[in-house]
């Protein structure tokens, strides 16, 4: 697949890839994206930088109906940097729609995120913890009418001992489409996808070279300010 177009998506999807300047897939969504908008559960094992959340917003596009208020997508990232980062990702998507995008993270007053949940969002991003200690615990969402259920960072999100609040989501989810997205898939997620998927399907994406100009690099900030350890 070399173009968006191929894959048979509405004019709206195609619109707002093009208001984002997105001309062509990466290889990562040219593998995952035919698999995804089929609405089959799956766990994509990628790099960073390869293109991976843009295969599930674009699913998540097909689906979304701006005129029905109730919860129709969940994405979970592990922490609140990442949480913000992605749904700046499904903003800057959606701008052409009419939709309810909440994020629940934590650093913000309980009450205050107790009130974003009661104004019926459509599309709820957040950590795990802050989802459950907010939405669940207090019973304030419906997620019987998720249809797509997303873990993004799916390793890092285990490693950082959020499997049970996972599990208690992703059973709330459990008629939904379900996709796993993940650095590399061991045992934690192999079990998870045992126990939610239908039929075990890992789509492996290490060969995309689309990340080849980002470099990591590891700063220790000691006691130093992070910010003015960054613009140094």
């Amino acid at each position: 697949m070399e173009k968006f177009n191929e894959l048979n998506l509405k004019t709206k999807t195609l619109n707002a890839l093009r208001n984002i300047n997105f001309k062509k897939p990466t290889k990562t969504q040219a593998m995952v994206l035919p698999i995804a908008l089929k609405n089959k559960n799956l766990a994509c094992k990628g790099k960073t930088g390869s293109g991976k959340t843009h295969c599930f917003i674009i699913p998540i596009a097909e689906k979304i109906n701006e005129n029905d208020k109730s919860l129709q997508a969940v994405i979970l990232l592990p922490t609140r940097e990442l949480a913000i980062q992605t749904q700046q990702r499904v903003k800057e998507f959606f701008a052409d729609y009419d939709l309810k995008i909440t994020l629940l993270t934590g650093g913000f007053d309980t009450l205050k995120e107790m009130a974003k949940v009661n104004n019926s969002p459509q599309i709820l991003i957040g950590t795990p913890e802050k989802i459950v200690d907010v939405a669940i615990n207090n019973g304030l969402l419906n997620f019987a009418t998720v249809k797509t259920f997303v873990i993004d960072e799916a390793d890092m999100t285990l490693e950082m001992g959020f499997l049970n609040e996972v599990d208690r989501i992703a059973y709330l989810c459990k008629d939904s489409q379900m996709m796993v997205f993940s650095a590399t898939i061991p045992a934690g997620i192999k079990q998870f996808i045992k126990k939610y998927f239908k039929s075990s399907l890992v789509i492996e994406c290490d060969n995309d070279n689309s990340n080849s100009n980002i470099e990591h690099i590891l700063y220790p900030l000691r006691n130093r300010d992070k910010n003015e350890v960054l613009i140094n």
